[in-house]
């Protein structure tokens, strides 16, 4: 690469004349050898710093590798221009051109900008797990797939179950574990189940799959509403998420509130009226509770929204009892003072009509009751011969079927009884826990005779208490000795225990 002739042009230029072949031999062999070694150590830079071209920057880390000062000029991005000139010893040498400047123009020309300052500047590298496509953050490498994957056009026979963007998004850990999750909540073993909702109160790194758990809850809940034991699964699901301090959930909160809801003021949450969904319903109830005692702070107006929810469940005459029911169980939840401003109130009427309501039914089933005795009692007319006179086969088959759906019908009445007992039950056990917080709460007060502030409150507490003494009598009236559980002082006359 390197020639003698070019070593002696050098010497010349240093002003060293008089080079000899042997000697400029030497000189260029050990100096293609070091020019080897540098370019070597360069495209080692090159390599690691994931390049296919080898820039001046290469060379200059090489050279400082070892010890030798850098070349300078080199590393702008404009083009360098080269020129030839007759060198000292005849030859031709190849220099860079340089421009002459006048010291006139630089002094007239203006200065430069001044460099802005240093700021600093905060975006989001993740969101829920997820990286937002800003321009701060780099490109995911899978963002052609997730595109051709939006473009894809879903058949109708295909199903939804899981969201098409998991695989991009989710590791294939994650996409397992919410896999074996859903797995042991839709079909899994008590055992199985048990440990997947261990794993979601404690596991701190789930947060990339609580929006696919809130959409598997959501859907899961509209899918199975008459299926108790998914029902039942899914709200410890929903709970065990609840409890897990290392999630975030309240963005999430607006898709597990309608699940929990619909557990609790669902018109029918059972294949039969018989199974056991007041349990469910009760259990709601506790998660409601559970969830406004965590986010009723920072959301001021969550609480205000179910109770609007379950105030119109609970004063809608067209819904069924079992609404009824769990909206009175969802608003006895939420604590005392929720239920003497919403339950205590509207308590006297509607226990007035669940008890005609259930006089009704009664009247039905004595009636109901009396037509099946006429027809079991009505004697079958017969021939002298023994033989059914024409057309007597016929009422007997229509008698049979009107025996048949009499009987539904008691049954049915006997569900409804069922059910109207049960939403009494309720109705009693908030009223009573609400008359034995307000005795309670009297005893807390201040008593002091020479306390200002302690007259003003018992100055408020007389009128209020005389507004509300009206309807404490209505509701002694409507439940009787049924409150005496809930009295605290027994030797002061009904009234006088609650005003």
């Amino acid at each position: 690469i390197i020639r003698e002739d070019l070593v002696q042009e050098a010497a010349a230029a240093a002003g060293v004349k008089n080079v000899g072949e042997k000697v400029a031999a030497s000189l260029a062999a050990d100096a293609e050898y070091r020019l080897r070694e540098i370019i070597q150590d360069a495209l080692n830079f090159k390599r690691h710093s994931r390049r296919r071209k080898l820039t001046p920057a290469d060379i200059n880390n090489a050279l400082r590798v070892r010890n030798v000062e850098p070349l300078y000029g080199f590393t702008f991005p404009e083009p360098i221009v080269y020129t030839t000139k007759q060198g000292e010893g005849g030859g031709s040498q190849i220099i860079i051109e340089e421009k002459e400047l006048e010291f006139d123009e630089l002094l007239s020309a203006p200065l430069p900008k001044a460099p802005v300052e240093v700021t600093l500047r905060a975006h989001w590298l993740a969101i829920d797990g997820v990286q937002p496509l800003i321009p701060e953050n780099p490109i995911p490498e899978n963002l052609d797939v997730a595109a051709a994957g939006k473009k894809r056009k879903v058949k109708d026979s295909e199903t939804s179950e899981k969201d098409p963007m998991v695989q991009d998004v989710l590791s294939q850990e994650l996409q397992l574990y919410y896999e074996n999750v859903t797995s042991a909540v839709i079909q899994g073993s008590p055992h199985i189940l048990s440990a997947a909702l261990s794993s979601l109160r404690k596991d701190p790194g789930l947060q990339a799959l609580l929006p696919y758990f809130a959409q598997f809850i959501t859907d899961e809940v509209k899918r199975s509403l008459k299926d108790l034991p998914i029902l039942n699964a899914l709200l410890s699901m929903t709970l065990a998420i609840l409890s897990n301090a290392q999630l975030h959930v309240e963005p999430r909160l607006h898709e597990l509130m309608p699940a929990v809801m619909t557990c609790m003021v669902g018109k029918q949450l059972c294949k039969s009226s018989l199974d056991p969904h007041w349990n469910l319903r009760d259990r709601a109830a506790k998660l409601l509770n559970f969830i406004v005692d965590r986010y009723a702070a920072p959301y001021s107006t969550l609480q205000q929204r179910i109770t609007n929810t379950l105030l119109h469940a609970f004063l809608e005459p067209t819904k069924p009892l079992t609404t009824h029911y769990g909206a009175i169980a969802g608003l006895a939840a939420l604590g005392p003072q929720t239920m003497n401003q919403l339950i205590v109130p509207n308590a006297p009427a509607y226990a007035s009509l669940l008890q005609k309501y259930t006089f009704d039914v009664n009247r039905r089933d004595e009636s109901a009751s009396v037509t099946i005795g006429i027809i079991r009692t009505r004697p079958s007319s017969e021939g002298a011969d023994g033989m059914q006179v024409d057309g007597q086969e016929s009422n007997l088959v229509v008698e049979r079927s009107t025996s048949n759906h009499v009987e539904k019908f008691v049954e049915q009445n006997h569900i409804k009884r069922f059910e109207a007992i049960r939403v009494r039950g309720a109705l009693l056990d908030a009223v009573g826990k609400c008359l034995f917080w307000q005795w309670k709460g009297r005893l807390a007060k201040p008593t002091s005779a020479h306390n200002s502030l302690s007259e003003e409150i018992q100055e408020t507490d007389a009128s209020a208490d005389q507004s509300k003494q009206g309807a404490y009598e209505d509701l002694y009236t409507t439940f009787g000795d049924k409150l005496l559980p809930f009295y605290a002082d027994m030797s002061q006359p009904i009234c006088m225990n609650f005003i």
